[in-house]
């Protein structure tokens, strides 16, 4: 699947933004300012179908408060993140939303901050409408009570696009090896991978970000 891009966005190879480097070949960095990958959401995710979105991820900006999304098609799911110091905790959410943003819910991992790259998984599983969330391969899962129409039919963006109804601001860090299946990849606790994803038959869409 070919991503378009909605402003330029900085490719980079080495070349450390925070403490750590990254862990595989390249990288992709957004500014905060409306940097955007999108896509037509049908091509990526499944509808009527369980899914996985994952994704590595860093950002610098951990000295003031931030709400910012990660991805998602603003009308049905967004992965969202928050940080507010001093309470020297990360809010990591993933939010599923009906059309319009309402209703919505969100699911809340905390972790110290830091500039170090980190794994994020969101799984859903459609005949419960289950959604589950691991940072690092931990979490759990959060059962909600109402019935999400997840259609898919907009626009799915990498960072924040400015099309449609978003809860938080455009991203500003570094993002790697982004992968979407059709099918729930993680069950349980589990150590993530620290090897670029690999295709198979439940891949929808794989971007290495080289």
């Amino acid at each position: 699947m070919d991503l378009k891009v909605i402003r330029l966005l900085t490719l980079l190879s080495g070349i450390p933004l925070c403490s750590v480097a990254q862990p595989f070949n390249a990288y992709i960095k957004f500014d905060g300012f409306g940097d955007a990958l999108f896509i037509d959401a049908s091509e990526v995710l499944p509808t009527e179908s369980d899914f996985t979105v994952e994704f590595w991820f860093k950002t610098c900006t951990d000295t003031v408060y931030i709400q910012e999304a990660f991805m998602g098609n603003g009308d049905d799911l967004e992965v969202n993140f928050f940080s507010n110091p001093p309470d020297t905790h990360h809010h990591y959410d993933v939010c599923a939303l009906e059309a319009y943003g309402s209703p919505y819910h969100c699911y809340q991992n905390h972790f110290l901050i830091d500039s170090l790259w980190h794994h994020i998984a969101v799984t859903y599983h459609y005949s419960s409408t289950d959604f589950g969330f691991f940072f690092d391969g931990h979490g759990g899962m959060v059962t909600f009570d109402d019935d999400f129409d997840l259609e898919f039919n907009g626009t799915f963006y990498i960072g924040r696009g400015d099309r449609d109804n978003w809860l938080w601001n455009h991203f500003d860090g570094s993002m790697d090896e982004v992968r979407i299946s059709n099918n729930i990849r993680y069950y349980s606790n589990f150590s993530p991978d620290t090897m670029p994803f690999t295709s198979d038959n439940h891949t929808m869409a794989l971007w290495h970000m080289n």
